[in-house]
């Protein structure tokens, strides 16, 4: 199944600028920027409050996620857009979108990792921000394209 009149939409739609910017919040959900970020504040948890728990669960979140989406992707076989309107190289399936499960397991471990024991206003500042991250990453990683 494909999605010939959103991704019309979303090519009709495109700008260079937008382009550029999807393309850098994008790796917001990258291994680059998520592995070492879970690592970091796990191994800070680890440091500072002789606790492991936190890296565990991120750990887990993120192998879970990853182990996930490789498993939906081979039972379902969504193809990809046309490659012509890419904004990068990609292989595979394109559902589910890895940027985006990877985004969803890490930032919201995150939020509850960081927001435990915090005020509700801290908790709401935390979980908007994550679903704000898996909103922005979502759909360039699935659909934008370089213009031109």
């Amino acid at each position: 199944m494909n999605d010939p009149h959103v991704t019309a939409w979303v090519v009709a739609h495109r700008t260079g600028g937008l382009t550029g910017a999807f393309r850098v919040v994008t790796w917001l959900a990258s291994v680059v920027v998520i592995v070492p970020l879970g690592l970091i504040i796990g191994f800070f948890f680890v440091w500072r409050r002789h606790r492991w728990g936190p890296l565990a669960l991120l750990t887990a979140a993120i192998a879970g996620a990853a182990a996930s989406y490789y498993l939906i992707k081979a039972l379902v076989g969504r193809p990809r857009p046309p490659p012509a309107i890419w904004i990068g190289h990609f292989s595979g399936a394109a559902f589910p979108s890895g940027h985006a499960t990877q985004s969803v397991a890490c930032y919201a471990t995150l939020a509850v990792i960081l927001g435990a024991g915090r005020s509700a206003r801290a908790k709401t500042t935390l979980w908007a921000a994550a679903v704000l991250i898996a909103l922005v990453v979502g759909p360039p990683a699935s659909i934008s394209a370089p213009t031109g």
